[in-house]
């Protein structure tokens, strides 16, 4: 039987905000859900991390082999930043390789990482299930396996009413978000599950998971809620398996980053609501450190 976890983080903030949750596979269970917070109630992100969540990764002797979606800039960016500090590699991922490869060069530069091979920059259009393949392909070729997989490539369409909004945004926003999350969850389950050591997948979702209304980003909000959806559904198909994984020992895992200050949560924002966001949000440096060290168990 499918199990959810407890929260490891809670995100206090406007109306604007969910409350954030990481949703782990087979851990201890807890009643209800953590519902939006909303009205003037204003506050800070904080941080309380479930000792489920620390035993999601244990150390290894060896450093770990890290693929990132979607960062050449933001949350992606400084995840990549942070597992490079703790001396791991790691393929970070843009649609376009020019700017796939110039983040990769611009964390060699900031001297993270040791060895400039230590970081490789791909392209990836994660809407694309050719190039998802793709970049299974190589990053297996270039690490020789991957320990973590994180989905991060995202996009919001911008604060607009959902009546108002183009076609082509719409589309945009579901087929990076949720076609994109089906399709590189699928590709790095069988792709990590194929391993002997197995690996960890992990799915950003964010506002909306939980089930709650998101006026102003309606698609992203039920983009969202199909990520949380779908690691039900996994976690229902492996229930009554002995190893609790798919495959060789892929374990599928949602993370959620709170509310962090990244061009995404920006998009289409006013003054007054960008003001608000630099006090509610934290830094995605923040952020990506406290996710990247509960990889280690730390």
């Amino acid at each position: 039987m499918a199990r959810r976890s407890c929260p490891a983080n809670l995100a206090v903030a406007s109306s604007l905000t969910l409350s954030t949750a990481l949703a782990l596979s087979g851990t201890n269970t807890c009643s209800g859900s953590v519902g939006a917070i909303a009205g003037a109630i204003l506050g800070a992100s904080f941080w309380n991390w479930h000792s489920d969540m620390l035993r999601v990764r244990a150390r290894k002797p060896a450093p770990l082999r890290v693929v990132i979606t979607g960062s050449s800039r933001g949350i992606g960016k400084a995840l990549a930043r942070e597992f490079l500090r703790a001396g791991d590699r790691v393929v970070v991922t843009s649609r376009s390789l020019a700017d796939a490869q110039a983040a990769a060069a611009a964390l060699v530069g900031e001297g993270v990482g040791g060895a400039p091979r230590s970081v490789i920059g791909l392209a990836c259009d994660v809407g694309d299930a050719g190039s998802v393949e793709a970049l299974a392909g190589a990053a297996m070729h270039q690490l020789g396996g991957v320990d973590v997989w994180i989905n991060n490539a995202g996009t919001s369409g911008g604060f607009q009413m959902f009546k108002e909004q183009s076609l082509e945004v719409m589309e945009s926003v579901v087929r990076t978000n949720l076609v994109g999350c089906l399709l590189c969850t699928r590709v790095a389950l069988r792709t990590l599950g194929s391993q002997p050591t197995g690996g960890h997948v992990f799915n950003m979702d964010g506002a909306g998971a939980g089930g709650g209304p998101t006026p102003g980003f309606a698609t992203y909000g039920a983009t969202k809620a199909g990520i949380a959806q779908l690691l039900e559904s996994v976690v229902r198909e492996r229930a009554g398996k002995a190893s609790g994984r798919e495959g060789g020992g892929a374990a599928l895992h949602n993370l959620s980053p709170g509310m962090a200050l990244t061009d995404l949560l920006l998009a289409g924002a006013t003054p007054g609501t960008k003001a608000a966001f630099n006090v509610l949000c934290e830094q995605p440096e923040t952020v990506a450190a406290h996710l990247a060290h509960a990889q280690h168990g730390m």
